[in-house]
């Protein structure tokens, strides 16, 4: 039963059958999604497709120059590669010590150049603040993470080209920091002060110390996670299911299409029937982004929508071969939309479009629960 899949969120290429059935078995086995630790997620970036926030939060990142690329698994547009000169992802979320005395940032990442200084997570205002990275002053160069005024935590020599899990766990409270590469951990004091209320993917919000290389998998929470939690974190979606387009709209009967300036994917956080729904790119002002299907009518087709965006100026649209049927904006809440449609072959398409304004909410559209019943005769 769909209801009963794993809530991993990464998208993952299609295996034949039996494999899939025994990596599913054992993702099952180990527990891919700890209720804990969604508990504490702040901000969670899979990357499928776009920069969007996945834990429900709202914190959809901005993408500065940086490209997609393939994950770790070889899957297409499912991680973002940085060129290292000036390649970022922008996100507002607050990780000074006196928002989250403690807190866990966590990533896979992959160097293609190891010459420091790099990060991968930062929020650092030229103070030694939050970060994790590539660096040279904690013992030689390699993968590190700041631990206070004029203090670097590490360091785990870089093999260019290979994807590694990296974290760091601050506890204010204890005034501890615990830097994780794979299965090493590195220990000791650190006491940080207050640097940007925002974090960069990629660099420094100081616009210095860009990443060379591939990020996935960014993960932030609210507390300090232990040994145990953090090889959870790393193991969490190292097998996971595949959330289609198809599983997303809850229609694997109709073949679905997505492009325009970024593709939609499915996703878990925002939904209205059964777990997930499809969500819209991530795009810049004057963008859009789509996902279309074909149906042969005559028929009824029915949907659910919802938006979240600036009003009156980015909207959410619906058309019928090429004609606009109807728009929603602002924030509005799931709505069910019906539509007899005539008979011959017919484009459906949902579109999510930005003007040159202001952003507004989180900033995307939903779609849900998509069905097409052929044969009935319009209206």
């Amino acid at each position: 039963m769909k209801s009963e899949k794993l809530k991993c969120r990464k998208q993952k290429t299609l295996i034949i059958s039996v494999l899939f059935i025994v990596l599913a078995f054992a993702i099952v086995s180990i527990g891919c999604a700890s209720a804990d630790l969604n508990d504490g997620l702040v901000a969670y970036y899979p990357f499928n497709g776009n920069a969007n926030d996945e834990s429900g939060n709202g914190h959809n990142g901005t993408v500065d120059g940086a490209t997609l690329t393939t994950d770790r698994f070889g899957n297409a547009s499912c991680a973002y590669y940085f060129d290292g000169k000036d390649d970022f992802i922008y996100a507002h979320v607050n990780i000074n010590p006196d928002i989250m005395p403690s807190m866990t940032m966590s990533a896979w990442v992959r160097a293609d150049e190891d010459s420091p200084i790099r990060q991968v997570i930062s929020h650092d205002n030229r103070g030694y603040d939050r970060s994790l990275g590539i660096d040279y002053r904690g013992g030689g160069i390699g993968w590190s993470a700041f631990s206070g005024s004029g203090g670097v935590l590490g360091y785990s020599p870089v093999t260019i080209g290979e994807w590694v899990f990296v974290a760091v766990v601050y506890d204010q409270n204890l005034s501890t920091v615990k830097l994780y590469v794979n299965d090493t951990i590195y220990e000791e004091a650190g006491d940080l002060g207050l640097g940007w209320d925002y974090i960069h993917i990629g660099s420094n919000p100081s616009h210095v110390a860009y990443f060379a290389g591939a990020i996935d998998e960014v993960r932030i929470y609210n507390y300090a996670l232990n040994q145990s939690e953090i090889k959870e974190d790393m193991e969490k979606c190292t097998l996971s299911t595949l959330v289609s387009l198809a599983e997303a709209v809850d229609n694997s009967g109709l073949t679905w299409f997505t492009g325009g300036d970024a593709d939609w994917s499915g996703q878990t956080s925002t939904y209205y029937y059964d777990g997930d729904a499809a969500q819209s790119g991530n795009i810049s002002n004057n963008q859009s982004t789509w996902i279309q299907t074909m149906v042969s009518g005559p028929g009824n087709l029915s949907f659910y929508w919802n938006v979240s965006s600036e009003a009156n100026s980015d909207f959410l649209e619906f058309y019928i071969d090429c004609i606009k049927q109807d728009s929603i904006s602002g924030d509005v809440n799931w709505e069910q939309k019906s539509y007899d449609i005539g008979p011959g072959l017919h484009t459906l398409m949902w579109k999510y479009t930005k003007n040159k304004g202001i952003d507004g909410g989180l900033d995307c559209g939903w779609l849900d629960k998509v069905t097409f019943s052929a044969g009935l005769t319009p209206h």
